[in-house]
């Protein structure tokens, strides 16, 4: 081997070692045949358990894997097992639900492994351990949920009553007098005002919904 490919050879185990040395990157690797054959430091601490050969067919009951709803993850539909059919996986949320410990969330990229003539020699999965960032969209979920619980019960519900009230007296605009008249019209505006408020309000709730899971046996 040349000096200058051995020194490539040194960085590539150097970075290969550092990555499997990561706690926050999960990473998992297969051979053809879709049994495991390495995983990281990360993915050993996510799944709670050292590396054992799996094969595919058992990854998902094995690791407890759970989809981002909490329902337990069908065999073959794991981020791993697309990845050796050939499937181009991206993003794939996947939540470790072991009994006994705390939930863990990975968001997931995973691709295929070729080697030199392009046959598949296995595939390779990518975690990043996203569980706190989870934890704090849920929780920022649930003060949304009750800012729209509170602008429909203590806002909109006496603003429709309010509202109501309002009709009724616009009825009798005719007898009343022109100060009365304005008064009316002011609080007419500053209702409809104040109703676009409470719409805006929710539709900027709604728009904050976040793509992280929300229900399911898997929440923290």
């Amino acid at each position: 081997m040349r000096s200058g490919d051995a020194r490539v050879a040194l960085v590539e185990r150097a970075l290969f070692d550092a990555l499997m040395d990561q706690q926050h990157v999960a990473v998992g690797v297969c051979d053809s045949d879709g049994v495991l054959t390495m995983t990281s430091r990360g993915m050993e601490e996510v799944l709670g358990e050292p590396f054992r050969p799996t094969e595919h067919a058992t990854w998902t009951r094995c690791y407890h894997l759970h989809d981002r709803d909490g329902q337990p993850l069908a065999p073959g539909t794991d981020p791993l097992a697309r990845a050796l059919r050939g499937e181009d996986v991206t993003g794939q949320v996947v939540c470790v639900h072991r009994p006994g410990r705390s939930v863990r969330w990975l968001l997931c990229n995973a691709l295929q492994l070729l080697d030199d003539s392009s046959s598949v020699i296995g595939a390779a999965v990518f975690g990043l351990d996203v569980t706190a960032r989870v934890a704090e969209q849920r929780r920022l979920d649930d003060l949304r949920d009750r800012l729209v619980e509170t602008v429909n019960h203590e806002v909109r519900t006496p603003l429709a009553t309010i509202a109501g009230q309002l009709e009724l007296l616009e009825e009798l605009v005719p007898p009343l007098p022109e100060p009365a008249r304005w008064s009316l019209g002011a609080i007419r505006r500053a209702t409809d005002r104040l109703g676009e408020v409470v719409d805006t309000i929710s539709e900027l709730a709604d728009a904050s919904q976040t793509a992280y899971p929300h229900g399911g046996t898997g929440r923290p």
